[in-house]
């Protein structure tokens, strides 16, 4: 296993050719929004995802590429939504080629960036912009890389520095663990996020990360990096006061708050219960933990349990799959039968608000607060940033 991970180590000729076209975007886009780049280096155009922290699995993995907007670190303030918190939704606005607000340069807008690609004089081919998702993109290859390319859609960035953070600490255990993990979903067709073989979706390769994490946070041979977050009282996406916060998702009418805070060492203490720990053994520790083995009384219930690694790894799960749905249904057949349409609607809705009120005091999970569409996930794993989302498809579908 060991040597297979070192193979897929990219060669120094690839590592070269990924610095050398960040340059170049970086040095395209800011002469093409010079209009609002007086100084010309407004834009840094970076590389996250796997590529980043050494997850590949392969030699010759897309790139992930953003464009940092070093005038707008925080993203999709507030201020800058397409529908203000209050007003009423525009309905289809997924897809618009610009947030609609003045103080947002042309660089947002893909179908400009796709263009000036375009024009860059046959450096880049296959231009194709994605405009109705929730990180509009442009699609694109240059040599041999294949691109996915966004504008300051920050989260997938601190995504993979948090990643790359807990990479640093047990480098010769997570990163190959990670690997072998990837190679094994891809082997059993597991690793179809987007279900574009034509299959139900499954999960993630970031899903899979993050269950690697929450179980080496388990067993204590990683450390809770997030550990020390501050957490709001109450959630306030529209607040841009909010510390350590980002907001991502520009093809949303709203923008997603993020808790970005994270250590970038272990905190002050801190040692592996594990030292002498393998890959090869965290590898079979995850399968045997996630498995459910019968007879085993140390293993992953996700009825009971969920993972969240912002709350050190693996905490519990406040109720089983589908506890709401079933108290939903007991409430309505509770009902007297010739209850009027009207105020059975009402009652459902009352219903409904009272248990979706709590969410605005979530915090991190952690005080058995989590959101009611979680209640049908077979399998919960939280995203690190944003609380109120689950990571990956299928069993952790979001």
């Amino acid at each position: 296993m060991m040597n297979s991970w070192r193979m897929s180590e990219p060669p120094p000729e690839r590592t070269a050719a990924i610095l050398a076209l960040l340059d170049r975007l970086t040095a395209l886009i800011n002469r093409a929004g010079a209009r609002d780049n007086h100084r010309g280096n407004r834009y840094r155009v970076d590389v996250f995802g796997s590529v980043s922290w050494g997850g590949e699995t392969t030699k010759s993995s897309d790139l992930d590429l953003v464009i940092v907007d070093t005038h707008l670190l925080r993203g999709y303030i507030p201020s800058l939504w397409k529908v203000p918190d209050g007003a009423p939704s525009l309905g289809n606005s997924r897809g618009m080629r610009t947030p609609q607000n003045d103080n947002v340069p042309p660089v947002y807008d893909m179908y400009w960036l796709a263009n000036k690609l375009r024009n860059a004089g046959g450096t880049y081919s296959s231009v194709e912009p994605i405009t109705k998702a929730n990180t509009p993109i442009v699609k694109f290859k240059t040599g041999a890389l294949e691109c996915d390319i966004n504008c300051n859609d920050m989260g997938g960035w601190y995504n993979s520095l948090l990643i790359e953070a807990y990479a640093r600490v047990s480098p010769y255990v997570f990163r190959p663990m990670v690997y072998a993990l990837k190679k094994w979903a891809a082997a059993h067709d597991l690793n179809d996020y987007a279900a574009r073989n034509k299959k139900a979706a499954t999960m993630s390769s970031y899903c899979l990360t993050l269950m690697a994490i929450a179980y080496l946070q388990k067993i204590g041979a990683l450390p809770n990096l997030q550990q020390g977050v501050e957490v709001p009282v109450v959630c306030e996406p529209s607040n841009p006061r909010q510390k350590d916060a980002i907001w991502i998702s520009w093809g949303r009418e709203q923008g997603q708050l993020a808790h970005i805070w994270f250590r970038q060492d272990p905190p002050a203490g801190w040692k592996t219960k594990h030292p002498h720990l393998t890959a090869a053994q965290a590898v079979f520790g995850f399968f045997r933990y996630y498995s459910g083995i019968r007879g085993e009384t140390d293993v992953f219930d996700p009825q009971k349990q969920m993972v969240s690694i912002v709350n050190g790894g693996i905490i519990p799960r406040p109720r089983p799959q589908n506890t709401l749905q079933r108290e939903r249904q007991d409430f309505r057949k509770r009902m007297h039968p010739d209850t009027p349409r009207e105020e059975i609607l009402r009652l459902m809705a009352e219903f409904d608000y009272d248990i979706d009120s709590q969410e605005r005091y979530m915090g991190t999970g952690a005080k058995g607060i989590v959101p009611r569409k979680w209640d049908e996930k077979r399998l919960i794993v939280q995203d690190p940033f944003i609380w109120e989302k689950v990571s990956g498809r299928a069993g952790c579908a979001g």
